[in-house]
């Protein structure tokens, strides 16, 4: 072998065996991060948009009620578990993203468990990689369980409505003031009694 030839080959190795290092340090990285957020209780998933798959953590499929074995990795699918009245709105936001029009990808949406409930999840994600074109290559995120909150959120609605109702029927107006920067509030049933557009600035 010439030492032209030998240079080459002893230089193609070294950059073989730099690639191996380089690709061994992205997945040990990418191990620890996603043990980091399954411990602080969030599902990780990763979009690979080149091929329309995509792979989850074990909490993610816990979370719908399936175990990894089995979970179908399709884009499809993935879509499919969406409850039908976000779908337009998740679609709207992943493309938004996907686009380049956002930094990041974030919304709150319900999902289809195994047992054919809805659980609310906030999903977070970012694209992270794109094809030497431009174009979407691969982007990961994390859901995290807000059904309790959103439970929360519903009950504190209707216990605000039946109060609306109770002051209306009974003639009896609430006020309140943030103390902090001085904001009053005034129920529907205050602005009626003192003959006040609803939308009529407040000050004290």
């Amino acid at each position: 072998m010439s030492a032209h030839l030998l240079v080459e080959a002893r230089t193609a190795i070294r950059t073989r065996r730099s690639l191996q290092v380089r690709e061994k340090v992205r997945r040990e990285g990418e191990e620890r991060w996603k043990f980091a957020l399954e411990n602080a209780g969030q599902g990780v998933w990763d979009w690979d948009i080149e091929h329309g798959r995509l792979s989850y953590s074990g909490l993610y499929a816990e979370m719908l009620g399936h175990s990894l074995e089995g979970f179908d990795p399709g884009a499809g699918a993935a879509f499919a578990r969406v409850h039908p009245d976000d779908l337009p709105r998740i679609t709207a936001a992943v493309e938004a993203h996907l686009a380049g029009h956002t930094s990041s990808y974030l919304t709150d949406l319900r999902l289809r468990h195994r047992d054919g409930h809805y659980i609310w999840v906030e999903s977070r994600g970012k694209l992270i990689e794109r094809r030497p074109d431009g174009q979407p290559k691969r982007i990961i995120g994390i859901h995290t369980d807000i059904t309790a909150r959103k439970r929360t959120e519903a009950c504190l609605q209707q216990s605000l409505a039946e109060l609306e109702r109770s002051q209306s029927v009974a003639h009896i107006g609430s006020w309140s003031r943030d103390l902090r920067d001085g904001t009053m509030r005034w129920s529907k049933e205050t602005y009626r009694i003192f003959g006040l557009p609803p939308d009529t600035p407040l000050s004290f």
